[in-house]
């Protein structure tokens, strides 16, 4: 599979470090990194260099389906991206200054970001690996680090804060996991009948979707066999978002954490956040929990954060110096 991405560095000097950006939910492919220009970006302007990744199902693979929330899949994606970019960086003399990477995503991002850093620690931190790769810090906010448990506050509180994220979870695990569901036994027909139209076009943004879809309400947006948590398709999805979550991999967190999450996240329950925190309670991660408003103006938060926590790594540095 050839995929694409976008690399964003310094003009006209080498980058301080390097910093591998999963990106959050799009729907329109004119949102895809490669396609546009990333929040992240701004980012820079500090001396960083930024890859960003295209998910399969963007970029140059726009027509095939999104394994939504499929995390190892779209880690190895995410991670290959990296491992061809630094040949090219050394062929252009742009290798960074300091070696060890920076992990950062936001939303489906975040989660993504927390399952780079397990593929890196699981399986390329070896010294002696001929891919080796050392992780500096990670900044995870807003993710879906428990999909399963993300499903079951939109049935059983039958209310779906961000309406598109229903169809795209169900249609990630059954195509991502290779299940025999039929989608037209879990969502209504109307939205069944618009799937390809309204979300597999990637011509529509999630907002534009959300209007179409036209509720908030999960059950609306369900078939009642899918709103049923003891049905056989249910039990399968459940075990399949169990899977995808990376709260269920047994495994802790090596590299330094930051974890950023509103309470008030209409989108991405908080329950994902508490969650994470009894999992990797005894691991190196800072959590920054508050009521910093809904998804989106807490991803705004979360990119400024980072960049205030790199600008004051920087000022540390130059005072042990």
């Amino acid at each position: 599979i050839t995929l694409s991405g976008k690399v964003i560095l310094p003009r006209d000097t080498k980058p301080k470090r390097l910093i591998l950006v999963s990106h959050y939910t799009v729907c329109s492919n004119a949102e895809a990194p490669s396609n546009c220009f990333s929040l992240e970006g701004i980012l820079v302007k500090l001396g960083y260099g930024l890859i960003i990744p295209d998910y399969l199902g963007y970029g140059v693979t726009a027509d095939q389906i999104h394994p939504y929330l499929v995390m190892e899949q779209t880690a190895r994606n995410v991670f290959d991206m990296y491992l061809a970019v630094r040949p090219w960086l050394k062929a252009v003399d742009r290798e960074p200054e300091q070696e060890p990477i920076c992990l950062m995503g936001y939303s489906q991002g975040g989660a993504t970001t927390m399952a780079v850093q397990y593929l890196i620690e699981n399986e390329y931190s070896a010294p002696e690996h001929p891919k080796y790769t050392q992780i500096h810090r990670v900044f995870a906010g807003g993710g879906p680090y428990d999909v399963k448990s993300t499903y079951e506050r939109f049935v059983n509180t039958d209310v779906a804060g961000y309406p598109v994220a229903v169809p795209l979870v169900l249609q990630g695990m059954i195509k991502g996991n290779n299940l025999n569901i039929d989608m037209i036994d879990l969502i209504q027909e109307r939205l069944y009948n618009n799937m390809d139209e309204w979300i597999n076009s990637k011509r529509y943004t999630s907002s534009q979707i959300n209007d179409f879809i036209g509720t908030y309400v999960t059950h609306e947006i369900l078939t009642p066999k899918a709103m049923d948590q003891t049905s056989e398709d249910v039990a399968e999805l459940y075990k399949a978002m169990t899977i995808n979550s990376i709260i269920s991999y047994n495994w802790e967190p090596k590299a330094a954490v930051y974890i950023m999450h509103s309470i008030d996240d209409e989108s991405v329950p908080y329950t994902n956040a508490t969650n994470a925190k009894s999992k990797w309670r005894y691991a190196n991660i800072t959590y920054n929990f508050g009521h910093y408003g809904g998804h989106v103006m807490t991803c705004l938060r979360f990119i400024y954060s980072v960049q205030t926590l790199l600008i004051e790594e920087e000022k540390e540095m130059e005072q042990y110096e």
